[in-house]
């Protein structure tokens, strides 16, 4: 695997985690 391909990979894996803890940190 390509590591761009492995970096995109991580980013759309991570994204609605860190959608998650935007919307947590707004909360607060």
């Amino acid at each position: 695997m390509r590591p761009l391909k492995l970096g995109f990979v991580l980013f759309v894996s991570f994204q609605p985690l860190f959608h998650v803890s935007l919307n947590a940190k707004e909360s607060v």
